[in-house]
């Protein structure tokens, strides 16, 4: 079952890994927690400038007016839809190695606070200002961890 989690800063998003670092977690849908941190891993290691993988060389450009809207209505909506497909994401569920994944996604989340290069352009957004990429970082991240939680 997803769980009604909306993260909206770096600080309440490695509060949230922190948490879920704690026990056992479960998770709901395809992928395994080490999916999971995988794909968030990724998505800020892109985020950060380097090739991760999180998105297809090759991704279409949505135009930059359409997406500043639909990131407008999802800032203002708190949430991230479910479903939207990535080419690059997992289609078949594999455990692995969760304490790994988690490691990495908490260094690429240090080298995201302190980033200073420029980053990439969003391919459903357009450019963002830094601002938009510390909350599309959030919202993206507690999406996915909507799906994992301690087991009970």
């Amino acid at each position: 079952m997803k769980r009604n989690l909306v993260c909206t800063s770096i600080p309440e998003l490695e509060q949230e890994l922190d948490r879920l670092s704690g026990g056992a977690v479960k998770t709901s849908g395809l992928w395994s927690f080490a999916q999971i941190l995988d794909h968030i891993a990724r998505s800020i290691e892109w985020a950060n400038g380097q090739k991760s993988g999180f998105l297809p060389d090759d991704v279409p450009m949505v135009d930059p007016a359409l997406g500043k809207k639909f990131f407008s209505r999802m800032v203002r909506s708190g949430k991230i839809p479910t479903g939207v497909q990535n080419e690059a994401s997992p289609s078949t569920r594999e455990e692995g190695d969760w304490q790994a994944q988690m490691a990495r996604c908490k260094a690429a989340l240090a080298t995201f606070v302190k980033f200073s290069g420029k980053r990439p352009q969003h391919p459903f957004f357009g450019f963002l200002e830094e601002s938009e990429w510390v909350t599309w970082a959030a919202m993206h991240s507690s999406h996915h961890l909507s799906f994992a939680d301690l087991q009970e």
